[in-house]
């Protein structure tokens, strides 16, 4: 009977460990999504200074027009292509740390 006791046990901090898990890749993935957008809005402020136009930046980039807009609507961005972007641009791309309150 112990050995039932102790696995339900086991099974139950299983099942708490997997929903600690679950929520911790919950919240990487909205800080990656966060750190995406927010360098997307840096780039976007960087074509508006330079007067460049989506089409002129896609050209830039090497893709279509159509891509490039999906990329800049947060669709298929990832740090790799945020690099390229900031490369072409004459940036090079940054993360900080920074504590949590």
């Amino acid at each position: 009977m112990n050995k039932k006791k102790r696995i339900s046990k086991d099974k139950s901090y299983e099942q708490w460990f997997n929903e600690l898990l679950d929520n911790f890749k919950g919240e990487l993935e909205f800080q990656k999504e966060r750190i995406l957008i927010e360098y997307l809005e840096d780039i976007h402020k960087i074509l508006e200074d330079r007067g460049i136009s989506n089409e002129e930046f896609a050209d830039m980039l090497g893709i279509s027009k159509k891509k490039f807009d999906r990329i800049h609507n947060g669709d298929g961005a990832d740090l790799d292509i945020i690099i390229k972007m900031a490369g072409v641009l004459g940036y090079i791309v940054k993360i900080k740390l920074i504590r949590r309150k």
